[in-house]
């Protein structure tokens, strides 16, 4: 019943948008990989609104053995070059990173985060269909991995005080989300700025 909630409110929310949007595309592609004839994958974004980066969850959410690293939302020009080439569902700028909790670690060699002991398989899950226009965010993608997963909820841009330790920051996206065939309840995110 949850799942059902959750469907129609992202339905709702992605139908409220369908007008607001200039960069709105339902592209055959796109649709087919949503996996249900009536329920079509659709992406809408406002133009030029800027959200990019990496969500980092506040606390750790698992999933079985899997848990949320982090959700990735690409620079508008990534979203234009993406609707340009086709809008491919494996390519477009807005996915949700998972890692392995069971299995051997790895030391990261590169970037901000050299030296971190991260886990050592991770899997994403990309957008079949999202919203993401200021103060709105609505996210559903599926993988043969975790299963479906849904968010819906509020992004802002340039929150105030976003760097440093994702506990120490106040939430760029909250949304309530469902993973597989659980609800977990509203997640709070942190924005750590890409590099």
């Amino acid at each position: 019943m949850t799942r059902l909630w959750l469907a129609a409110g992202l339905a709702v929310t992605l139908s409220a948008c369908a007008q607001q949007y200039p960069h709105a595309v339902q592209p055959s592609g796109f649709a087919a990989s949503s996996g249900s004839t009536n329920s079509a994958g659709a992406a809408r974004w406002a133009p030029g609104y800027d959200v990019s980066g990496f969500y980092r969850p506040a606390i750790e959410i698992d999933n079985a053995s899997w848990r949320i690293d982090h959700v990735f939302v690409g620079m508008p020009e990534e979203f234009d070059a993406w609707r340009a080439q086709g809008s491919e569902p494996y390519a477009v700028p807005l996915w949700i990173e998972f890692h392995a909790t069971d299995g051997p670690a790895r030391t990261n060699a590169q970037g901000r985060e050299a030296g971190r002991e991260m886990a050592g398989e991770r899997t994403r899950v990309h957008a079949q269909s999202f919203t993401l226009a200021p103060g709105r965010f609505a996210f559903r993608g599926a993988n043969g991995t975790i299963g479906e997963v849904v968010l819906s909820g509020r992004i802002d841009a340039h929150t105030p005080g976003r760097r440093g330790r994702a506990t120490d920051d106040p939430a760029a996206l909250r949304a309530d989300t469902s993973i597989g065939n659980e609800r977990v309840g509203e997640i709070v995110f942190v924005q750590i700025p890409g590099e």
